[in-house]
């Protein structure tokens, strides 16, 4: 799902913003986030879309393990999960269609 930039406030998606760290060390919405319409598809795309949102994801594995919550074997699980949705994303954003290819190859050619 696309989201564009026009129909949302400028604080749209960004997770340093709609989800930062306080002091205690967790992670909490200020109220102005609390009160907006887009709040949960903001933070859904903050989570899923970017960078900073697998943080999060390694983060709560973590505290989930630490607090004796899952065990060791699971929190490897998770983490390598993380870890290969983090890789495919990348891979998905530096894989180019076969015509993109074909113009890049016509392009360098001329």
């Amino acid at each position: 799902m696309a989201f564009y930039k026009d129909n949302y406030p400028d604080c749209f998606g960004d997770l340093d913003i709609v989800f930062p760290m306080n002091e205690t060390g967790f992670r909490m919405s200020p109220e102005k986030c609390l009160a907006c319409e887009y709040k949960t598809s903001c933070l859904r795309n903050a989570l899923q879309h970017t960078n900073k949102g697998n943080k999060v994801k390694n983060e709560h594995v973590d505290r989930a393990y630490e607090s004796g919550m899952i065990s060791f074997w699971e929190r490897w699980s998770r983490k390598k999960s993380l870890n290969r949705q983090a890789h495919h994303k990348l891979q998905r954003k530096k894989r180019l269609s076969f015509w993109q290819l074909l113009k890049n190859k016509w392009l360098s050619h001329k």
